[in-house]
C-alpha cells in the first residue's frame, strides 16, 4: 500500500521560524469576493503572530488584519469539542503536541474554521474584490512566510480526486489515485457489491495519504471473494471541511490469474532399459494436464522437447521413458493451468545405461624414492573403459583416503610427488571407471614409506654456566621435527670428543672438564633415519681449579662452669681459599648433626645452649671458596 500515513507533508514543515513557502498556505473561494484562508505550521499552533496581505492583479500588497493573528486572539468557541481541544493545547507546551494528539488537533483544524482561528490559523477575507488575487503570510518581524493565489471572481467547485482506479488481483484490489496534497488533505475510498446502491467506507476516518509510500498503489483492499464484482467511488475533503464530487463508479472482479503450483520430480529411477519418473501433485484443481520434456546431457542449452504425444492427466503421477539411447538425460515437468498459464520444475536427470562396473583393477605395486611415489598396476581390458580414479591417506582409516586425480586417467602408472621432508606412511588404492560412469569396487591397499634423506634443523646454545668445578648447558631445538637423540660434542685445545649422546627430550648437560682452560661445545641432533643436523652455535666456558681449604684437624673443647658454656677452639690455615666455618653438635650416641652456628671467619665458639649433665659431641666443617666441604674428627664433652 501506498503508505495510508497519519502523517501529512504539512504536519513536517517548520514551526513560525519557516521561510517562504515552508508553511502550507492555502485559499479557497466561497463565494464571489469571499475567500477562506488557512495555514499549518508543523506544531498546529504557537506564540507566533501573523499579518495577512492580499494584492489585486495590478496592485499592491495591502495589510488585511488590523490586530495580529495568534492563538487566542479571536473568540473562543462554544463547542464542546473545540473547548477541550483548547484546553488541551493550554495544558500540553505546544512543542510536545505529538502523535494522535497531533493528529486529532490538525483533523479539528480542517473541518472547524472557528477552531482555526482561535489557534491562530484562519482568516476570512469577506470582502475581497472579485477577480483573481494574491495573498501572502507575513510573521512579527515581517518576514514573508508563505503566498498562495485564489480565483475570487466567482465560488471554487472541488473537482473529484483524478486518476482512480481499480485493479484486481488474486482475492483483492488494488486502488489508486493521483494524491494531491496542495488541494486534498484526505480521502473517503467507499465500496459496494452493486453498482448503484450500499457504499460504504473502508474506514471509520478519512484515509490521510501521503505520496512519499513503498509501494505504487493507494490503498490494497485485501480479503475479497474471487470471481464476485466489487464497485469502488472516492470523494476528497479540502482543508477547509469542503468535500469534491465523487469520482465515476468504478468495478473489479478478483481473481486468480497466476500459475498453479509447481509440481515436484520426487523421483528419477535409472535402468539398463528405461528411465522411470514420479512426481506429487499440488492443487490438482487448478491444473489441467501436464507434458514432459527432456534434453540430451549435451543438448541441455540448446532445449528441451516434450516426449508425451498427448496431455498427461493430473491424475497420472508418473511416466516411463524409453530413449533410444543410452546416456544422461534430463528432464523437467510442466503443469498447465485451466487458465493457460504453465508453470515448470526445475529439472532433474536420469540415465539409460549400462550398470555392469569395471573389473577391480590388480597387480597394484609402489615404490619409493625421495620427495615421490610410483604406482604400477595391471591395466583393465573393458571395451567401455574409460581411466582409474587414484586415492591416498595417511592414516590406516580407510574412511580418510582422498581422491588426488582430477578427472580419470588412462595410463596403468601415477608418480605422486610430495615433500622430501615428509616421513609419515602413505597408503594408496585405485579404482576402475567406465563411460557409463560405473565405479569398480577399490583395490588392495599399499603402503609406501619415502626414504628420510632431510636432516634436522640445528640446535640452538641458550647458555653454559660454570659452577664449581662444573658446567652446566642447555640448549633448544625444533619439537616438530623427527629428533631421536643428540650428541654435545667438546673440544679442548683443538681437539674434539664427544661429552655427552642425550634422548630426543634431554636438552640439559652438566659436564666435568678439565681446570684452567677454555672448552667449546657443540650439538648435534640426529633423526631416526640417522640424519645428523649441522653443528650447532659454539658457546664457551672456562673452568678455573681452586684449591681446596684444609680441614680442621685438632681443636680444643673446654667448659665454663659458672657460665655453663662450652668453649670451642681452632687453628686457621689457607684463609685465601677459605669460605668459614661451621660449628655441629649432637647429643652423645646420637646421629643426627645439627650446626648451631652461623658461618664463622674466626676460630674460636661460644656454645651457650648446652644443659647440665648432658654430653655432646662437637665436628668442625670447613668451606673452600670452591664449595668443597670437609669435616674435622668428632670430640666430646660432658656438662657438669
Amino acid at each position: 500500500m501506498r503508505k495510508i500515513l497519519f502523517i501529512l507533508f504539512i504536519l513536517s514543515a517548520s514551526n513560525g521560524v519557516a521561510q517562504e513557502g515552508s508553511v502550507p498556505f492555502f485559499g479557497r473561494a466561497e463565494a464571489a469576493g469571499k475567500v477562506h484562508l488557512k495555514w499549518f505550521n508543523s506544531v498546529l499552533y504557537s506564540t507566533e503572530e501573523y499579518t495577512i496581505e492580499r494584492k489585486s492583479q495590478n496592485g499592491i500588497f495591502v495589510p488585511l488584519n488590523q490586530t495580529a493573528i495568534a492563538y487566542g486572539k479571536s473568540t473562543k468557541p462554544t463547542k464542546n469539542k473545540s473547548k477541550a481541544l483548547i484546553a488541551l493545547a493550554d495544558s500540553i507546551p505546544y512543542l510536545e503536541i505529538t502523535g494522535l494528539v497531533k493528529l486529532t488537533v490538525f483533523l479539528s483544524l480542517t473541518t472547524d474554521n472557528e477552531l482555526a482561528e482561535y489557534f491562530g490559523m484562519y482568516y476570512f477575507d469577506e470582502n475581497a474584490p472579485s477577480e483573481k488575487l494574491t495573498y501572502q503570510l507575513k510573521n512579527k518581524s515581517g518576514k514573508i512566510i508563505a503566498t498562495t493565489e485564489v480565483d475570487a471572481s466567482k465560488k471554487e467547485i472541488l473537482p473529484e480526486p483524478k486518476n482512480f482506479t481499480a485493479t484486481p488481483k488474486n482475492k483483492k484490489v488494488l486502488i489508486d489515485l493521483e494524491v494531491e496534497n496542495d488541494r486534498f488533505y484526505g480521502y473517503d475510498l467507499e465500496r459496494s457489491t452493486s453498482a448503484t446502491s450500499g457504499f460504504k467506507t473502508l474506514s471509520n476516518e478519512p484515509f490521510i495519504a501521503s505520496t512519499t509510500g513503498e509501494e505504487p498503489y493507494f490503498y490494497e483492499d485485501l480479503k475479497l471473494e474471487n470471481e464476485t464484482s466489487y464497485y469502488y467511488r472516492i470523494v476528497g475533503y479540502d482543508y477547509f471541511g469542503m468535500t469534491s464530487s465523487y469520482t465515476k463508479t468504478i468495478s473489479a472482479v478478483p481473481s486468480d490469474e497466476s500459475a498453479p503450483r509447481m509440481p515436484d520430480l520426487i523421483e528419477i529411477k535409472s535402468g539398463e532399459k528405461s528411465v522411470l519418473l514420479n512426481w506429487d501433485v499440488y492443487a490438482a484443481k487448478r491444473i489441467s494436464h501436464f507434458n514432459l520434456y527432456r534434453a540430451y546431457k549435451y543438448d541441455v542449452e540448446s532445449g528441451y522437447t516434450k516426449i508425451n504425444t498427448a496431455p498427461i492427466p493430473v491424475s497420472t503421477t508418473s511416466f516411463e521413458d524409453v530413449p533410444s539411447e543410452t546416456g544422461l538425460y534430463y528432464y523437467k515437468l510442466e503443469g498447465v493451468g485451466h487458465n493457460e498459464k504453465t508453470t515448470m520444475t526445475k529439472s532433474n536427470f536420469g540415465e539409460l545405461r549400462d550398470f555392469t562396473p569395471p573389473a577391480i583393477p590388480t597387480g597394484l605395486k609402489i615404490s619409493a624414492e625421495s620427495g615421490k611415489f610410483k604406482l604400477d598396476w595391471k591395466q583393465n581390458k573393458e571395451g567401455d573403459f574409460m581411466g582409474y580414479w587414484i586415492y591416498r591417506t595417511t592414516t590406516p582409516n580407510s574412511k580418510m583416503f582422498t581422491l588426488i586425480n582430477a578427472k580419470p586417467q588412462a595410463e596403468n602408472s601415477f608418480e605422486d610427488k610430495l615433500p622430501k621432508q615428509a616421513k609419515n606412511a602413505f597408503r594408496y588404492y585405485i579404482m576402475a571407471i567406465d563411460t557409463n560412469e560405473n565405479i569398480s569396487e577399490k583395490s588392495k591397499i599399499v603402503i609406501g614409506k619415502m626414504p628420510d634423506v632431510i636432516a634436522p634443523s640445528a640446535p640452538f646454545f641458550k647458555f653454559a654456566r660454570v659452577a664449581d668445578s662444573t658446567i652446566n648447558l642447555e640448549w633448544q631445538a625444533a619439537l616438530t621435527e623427527d629428533i631421536q637423540n643428540f650428541k654435545v660434542l667438546r673440544e679442548v685445545n683443538g681437539k674434539v670428543d664427544t661429552a655427552a649422546s642425550l634422548g630426543k627430550n634431554k636438552f640439559k648437560l652438566t659436564d666435568k672438564p678439565p681446570f684452567n682452560t677454555t672448552i667449546n661445545y657443540t650439538v648435534l641432533a640426529i633423526d631416526s633415519s640417522g640424519n645428523i643436523s649441522e653443528a650447532s652455535n659454539s658457546i664457551s666456558a672456562f673452568v678455573k681449579m681452586i684449591k681446596a681449604a684444609e680441614k680442621v684437624t685438632d681443636f680444643e673443647l673446654s667448659l665454663n662452669i659458672e657460665s655453663k658454656q662450652v668453649h670451642v677452639k681452632w687453628e686457621i690455615k689457607n684463609v685465601t681459599e677459605l669460605k668459614g666455618f661451621i660449628v655441629y653438635r649432637t647429643i652423645k650416641g646420637a646421629k643426627s648433626w645439627m650446626p648451631i652456628s652461623s658461618l664463622l671467619k674466626e676460630g674460636n665458639y661460644e656454645d651457650s645452649s648446652v644443659k647440665k649433665l648432658k654430653s655432646y659431641e662437637y665436628q668442625i666443617r670447613t668451606y673452600a671458596q670452591n664449595g668443597q666441604v670437609s669435616v674435622s674428627p668428632t670430640k666430646s664433652i660432658t656438662v657438669q
